[in-house]
């Protein structure tokens, strides 16, 4: 419910202020392995996109990449689960 009220308002925001660019980037945490967590971030990244443009926002404005574990909020061993390391931050590039 928390991440759906994010992406609402985030779309609410793109539309409202007439924003033509936004960026979902996909993260993972640590734990499995490196192919699959960049698999994981792709469909994270997906999954915001397709939630975006079920709120409104044209699909020609939305870009995304996805980038594995490479880019952790915290930094854990290898194999260590962390729920701060799987998002997707959203980004109006200016």
């Amino acid at each position: 419910d928390k991440a759906k009220t994010v992406i609402r308002v985030a779309a609410a925001n793109a539309m409202d202020g007439k924003v033509i660019q936004i960026r979902a980037s996909g993260h993972a945490d640590r734990s499995g392995t490196e192919k699959n967590n960049l698999k994981l971030s792709k469909k994270r990244a997906e999954n915001v996109r397709d939630a975006l443009i079920a709120e409104g926002v044209t699909s020609d404005y939305i870009a995304i990449d996805w980038f594995g574990e490479v880019m952790p909020v915290l930094m854990t061993p290898d194999n260590m689960r962390e729920v701060q390391n799987r998002r997707v931050e959203i980004i109006f590039p200016q």
